[in-house]
């Protein structure tokens, strides 16, 4: 049996890609959100990550942590996370 891509790619299927709906676009963006979070904490709490190469992870962190909420934001209110 195969799975995954090799299933996909065998002869005779048809690749199916799937887009997710409201929750399932919320729950994937909240995941990425949390990743980000945990990862820029982690840094954070490096000791001696001060210098150059670490404010830029630091920096890029921060800024995608403000383009996922940005995204949550415009997500329908009905699919947004609830506080």
């Amino acid at each position: 049996m195969c799975f995954g891509r090799a299933y996909a790619a065998s002869p005779g299927h048809t690749p199916v890609i799937v887009q997710p709906d409201g929750d399932g676009r919320r729950a994937i963006q909240n995941h990425e959100l949390d990743k980000e979070r945990d990862a820029l904490r982690r840094l954070q709490a490096q000791e001696g990550a001060g210098g150059a190469d670490a404010q830029l992870a630091v920096n890029r962190h921060q800024s995608n942590i403000r383009a996922l909420e940005a995204e949550l934001q415009r997500l329908p209110a009905s699919v947004r996370r609830q506080p």
